[in-house]
């Protein structure tokens, strides 16, 4: 399962095959409720970020280019980078 930020989410089950959290509102099940989680994990809803890894079983988290919030650290592994985004493996917890 793969968590991406709602505008490139679109693309990763196209050329990776994977599962997304939310990607296409006509294609994801209850997508509005899953759209509002995972602005809130992009967002500055710090609290949550943990839980919904846990919820959807998370194995990977793509971030734009830039610092992974602190609370999670621990939780992600840096696996590759491209010039806009990276992309981490999400260690159990």
């Amino acid at each position: 399962m793969v968590l991406a930020p709602r505008n490139f989410a679109p693309l990763v089950p196209a050329f990776c095959g994977n599962t997304i959290v939310c990607c296409h509102r006509d294609q994801t099940v209850d997508a509005e409720r899953k759209a509002a989680e995972v602005d809130a994990f992009y967002g500055r809803a710090p609290a949550a970020r943990a839980e919904l890894l846990e919820r959807y079983g998370v194995d990977w988290v793509v971030y734009a280019s830039g610092a992974v919030p602190p609370e999670l650290d621990a939780r992600l592994e840096r696996r590759a980078d491209t010039a806009c985004l990276r992309l981490y493996r999400v260690r159990s917890p």
